[in-house]
């Protein structure tokens, strides 16, 4: 808001998704309704900065060993922690490996986290406060 506040000349911005919220909200001056829409719909999902995320990543040449394996850790963990269903990363395979992801959620308790982490076994990716979940 700052920025664009302090702003007296034209500002040009690309994008793929001109219908953005965050978008249109900058564009139109309605910030703080978009702030205060995203901050209510973050904590009714439970997303930062009600709650704090882990994303968990395993990688593997095989497709399908990765799916497993994911759902393995899961089964695993689901008594500990608040964890999402596991999914393929949004580009699913990359350097030839393919990657799925599990997603915890904690309430800011870093010991339970980290006791629920020493599970997860030596080969898997842990991605604290990460900055994309996809």
């Amino acid at each position: 808001t700052l920025l664009l506040g302090s702003m007296t000349d034209n500002l040009i911005l690309q994008t793929y998704n001109p219908e953005d919220p965050a978008l249109v909200a900058a564009a139109t001056g309605k910030v703080k309704a978009f702030w205060d829409s995203e901050l209510e719909t973050r904590k009714q999902f439970a997303y930062p900065p009600f709650t704090k995320l882990v994303r968990l990543t395993y990688r593997s040449k095989y497709p399908l060993k990765a799916k497993q394996e994911a759902q393995i850790l899961h089964n695993k963990l689901k008594r500990y922690a608040h964890l999402t269903a596991p999914y393929p990363s949004f580009i699913e395979r990359e350097r030839g490996l393919s990657h799925w992801n599990l997603l915890m959620r904690y309430t800011g308790d870093i010991k339970k986290r980290n006791e629920v982490l020493q599970y997860v076994p030596p080969d898997w990716g842990i991605d604290v406060d990460p900055l994309t979940i996809i």
